[in-house]
């Protein structure tokens, strides 16, 4: 059982392509195809898609003849430039600052009383000029 597991999921990953096809039809116009394509293990994707509709297709839609659909098997652009490869990144070692503990002090914290604190004299607002004072 084991062996049975582990072969379908090599066979699950080797068998792992992304496929996608959509078809776009804006009202009567031609429909437009198109179809991405990306094999397994490989860093970019085949795009293929019909040219878009002429304008003899968008106003006469009766008589447009449907463009066939262009297939994805065999890439038209491969990458030809040889893939990034960074250099390697080698950060200097750590060494952390040695340990100092601090001094020993052997007499207490000298004494600062708290300062006092008065209460702020009250607020009276000055009457005003429509209330006279009785």
């Amino acid at each position: 059982m084991k062996v049975f597991v582990a072969i379908s999921v090599l066979l699950a990953l080797a068998s792992a392509n992304q496929s996608s096809h959509q078809t776009i039809q804006h009202g009567h116009a031609a429909p437009v195809h198109t179809s991405i394509h990306r094999p397994h293990g490989v860093h970019h994707a085949s795009v293929v898609s019909q040219p878009a509709a002429d304008p003899s297709d968008v106003h006469n839609p009766y008589t447009a003849d449907y463009k066939p659909i262009a297939a994805v098997h065999a890439p038209a652009h491969a990458p030809v430039h040889a893939p990034y490869h960074p250099a390697p990144y080698h950060p200097a070692p750590y060494h952390p600052a040695p340990y100092h503990p601090a001094p020993v002090v052997h007499r207490p914290a000298p004494y600062h009383p708290a300062p006092v604190v008065h209460r702020p004299a009250p607020y009276h607002p000055a009457p005003a000029p429509y209330h006279p004072a009785p």
